[in-house]
């Protein structure tokens, strides 16, 4: 059998059961759990399951309370997060081949369950990752090769309406980490040696030209 998982309020109470893997038809077989991430007000939880062996994990986003699924959609689903309403779910999408690369981002309306593609990366060197900051507070996109980001964009995590944001243009010769930290953003980059520098600049304008340095790189 396969463990269970409960809830209960950190101010006590009875346990609510949120996923039985047990459930799942096929999981006595097989059954590997890809993601489980709650929204913020802890209504909804997306996760994603394999119960074949091929690692195309299929999504679906479950009400907690009822515990009904509410969507149920792509297979080949990759990296999730929510908005901070809990009304919408953005989620990487493999690539239908087998080289496994995080090719498109989808945004998931939970309300009408209606889906649609945002992103797409052309290159197939590249992959997606979307993430949310320290704070809370953004929602990250990055465009990745095998070594880092090489582009970033982000979007307000309470305004998931707006569009994205790219606040890092694409280097394919550099990579960039990107945080949040009170009015600007953080960006640990390689540009000028590889033991990397830290520097931030101010969320309205992060261009390069902004950038501050904070730590500088050191020779190893």
């Amino acid at each position: 059998s396969h463990p269970a998982w409960w809830r209960r309020p950190v101010t006590g109470g009875s346990a609510e059961l949120v996923l039985d893997p047990n459930a799942i038809p096929g999981a006595e077989i097989f059954y590997s759990l890809g993601v489980f991430e709650p929204s913020d007000d802890g209504r909804y939880v997306a996760l994603s399951f394999d119960v074949i062996g091929d690692e195309n994990f299929e999504l679906r986003v479950r009400d907690i309370e009822t515990g009904h699924d509410v969507w149920t959609g792509s297979r080949r689903a990759g990296m999730v997060t929510w908005t901070a309403d809990g009304n919408t779910l953005f989620f990487t999408r493999e690539r239908a081949d087998r080289r496994r690369q995080r090719h498109e981002l989808i945004r998931l309306d939970v309300n009408d369950s209606h889906s649609e593609v945002v992103f797409e990366e052309a290159d197939e060197r590249l992959n997606l990752r979307i993430w949310r900051s320290d704070s809370g507070a953004w929602l990250l996109l990055d465009v990745m090769d095998n070594a880092g980001a090489v582009e970033v964009w982000c979007l307000p995590a309470d305004q998931p309406g707006v569009g994205w944001r790219r606040i890092v243009a694409r280097d394919l010769g550099h990579h960039v980490f990107a945080e949040h930290w009170g009015d600007r953003f953080l960006f640990r980059v390689n540009d000028a040696g590889p033991y990397w520098r830290l520097v931030c600049a101010p969320i309205g304008d992060p261009s390069p030209s902004c950038w501050e340095e904070v730590i500088p790189h050191r020779a190893g």
